[in-house]
């Protein structure tokens, strides 16, 4: 093969893939030198960590429009004010959640009314600093509502309950959130 004659101009101005060449071959030459790897930066967590359920069903059986409630009883003594000021909707679910299983760190919009059927439920609150959760047997009752928490079954069967909702109008009963940090789930 034969090259091409260089003139004077060529010999001082080398053709531009030898100097790409000599560049690529400067710089792995620098990279192997490397003794250390270079300092990282701190992982920066800039989405959100919600957790996901597992082994929980909790279908609606009925969802309806209240309207702005005002309502105040007091019969022999006991005295109830179930009160709104704004549009409200009512939904009714029934509920299980397996052995081990758990409904993801969540909050809602207003008050659940959560009745404990069969087995057993524990929850844990986001704002515990200890994290830890409150036992409801079979037959007892306990109230969710806007601070974050996780519902699970620690027991060793099935468990069984009964949602009763209060939401804003057309809203989701539901609201996703993050796994704190203070609780190892």
């Amino acid at each position: 093969m034969r090259g091409l004659p260089q003139t004077e101009t060529s010999m001082r101005h080398p053709p531009k893939l030898a100097l790409t060449l000599a560049a690529t071959a400067a710089l792995l030459a620098a990279c192997e030198q490397t003794t250390s790897a270079p300092a990282s930066k701190p992982r920066q967590i800039d989405t959100p960590r919600f957790s996901v359920g597992s082994g929980i069903a909790n279908p609606t059986l009925a969802r309806t429009n209240l309207g702005a409630i005002n309502f105040h009883s007091n019969l022999n003594g006991f005295n109830v004010l179930l009160q709104t000021h704004d549009n409200a909707d009512v939904e009714v679910t029934n509920g299980s959640v397996n052995a081990s299983g758990f409904s993801g760190w969540h909050y809602h919009p207003g008050p659940v009314l959560v009745l404990v059927k069969t087995g057993t439920l524990t929850i844990y609150h986001a704002d515990d600093p200890m994290c830890q959760g409150t036992v409801y047997p079979a037959g007892t009752t306990f109230i969710e509502g806007t601070t974050p928490h996780i519902v699970r079954n620690e027991g060793a069967v099935t468990s069984e309950f009964v949602g009763v909702f209060f939401v804003p109008t057309g809203q989701p009963r539901r609201i996703e959130a993050d796994v704190p940090g203070n609780c190892p789930f």
